[in-house]
């Protein structure tokens, strides 16, 4: 049986993106309505999908743009793990991308996968501290309601992957959590307590490091927010600094011994706050 043209469409869609070709891909997107909400790979991802998952912002851009009052119909499409174009992006951190698509349906950053996980959570459980940032700013639900299906919430998963500057937003943002449970009636102060390397006194420094730990200025943390106004995609070139990786090696280490710490305060006042 002969393929039909759309089939014939779908899978040289998929040959260009795997290719590469992106001029060609956004072309066919953009001049094909009816392949946009097409699964074009075995996991019942889409065009969008795909693009997402390359980390192409000019790609996504175009594609959001283009879909006009279908939007909501494409962007709301979930492959087969229960996953929308957002909830690639915050896994992925892309803050461009998020706000792409936050910005174009608030709603989906509520949207739920086959683990019960919503794009906001997935951010804070791979420790994408901007990507999380700008869903919260976007998102209509200021409530505890991101949690897993093991009951984890937000904070949980952050302090969970050692995401001590996540952490620490979190609770700033969403005070109340410090003394959610989830199904193994953990709260996120018991995870913490589970982590002892997480804390200068479990950590073996040998007699230099701990000279260059004392010595150490690291910026006291505070509230975050998301400006809009910064990662709005436009096709203008972004300043990115690059330091040397053991530079960058030693001064995160540091950084993440003494977040720990200020966490671990922070976690303990907000706590015997509710008490």
């Amino acid at each position: 049986m002969e393929p039909t043209v759309v089939e014939v469409e779908v899978v040289d869609l998929f040959e260009r993106a795997m290719r590469g070709q992106w001029v060609e891909f956004v072309e066919a997107y953009e001049t094909n309505p009816y392949i946009r909400e097409a699964r074009i790979t075995n996991s019942g991802d889409t065009a969008l999908h795909i693009a997402v998952s390359y980390g192409e912002i000019h790609v996504v851009v175009k594609l959001v743009q283009s879909l006009g009052e279908n939007a909501t119909n494409v962007l709301e499409i979930k492959n087969d793990k229960g996953n929308t174009v957002l909830h690639l992006a915050a896994t992925l951190g892309n803050v461009d991308i998020c706000h792409c698509i936050a910005s174009k349906l608030p709603n989906l950053i509520a949207s739920r996968n086959e683990e019960d996980e919503t794009p906001l959570f997935l951010a804070a459980h791979h420790g994408k501290k901007e990507a999380f940032l700008c869903l919260n700013f976007f998102s209509k639900e200021k409530d505890t309601s991101h949690r897993n299906r093991n009951g984890d919430t937000i904070l949980h998963a952050a302090i969970s992957g050692e995401c001590s500057s996540l952490a620490f937003q979190i609770i700033q943002y969403y005070p109340d959590l410090v003394n959610s449970v989830n199904a193994k009636g953990q709260t996120p102060l018991h995870i913490l307590a589970s982590k002892p390397n997480a804390f200068h006194s479990s950590s073996r420094l040998r007699p230099f490091e701990r000279i260059i730990y004392h010595s150490m200025f690291v910026d006291k943390l505070k509230k975050e927010n998301y400006d809009p106004k910064a990662h709005s995609y436009n096709s203008g070139s972004k300043t990115v600094l690059n330091f040397p990786p053991n530079y960058e090696a030693c001064m995160a280490f540091f950084r993440i011994i003494k977040s720990w710490i200020r966490v671990f305060s922070e976690l303990i006042l907000t706590h015997n706050r509710f008490q």
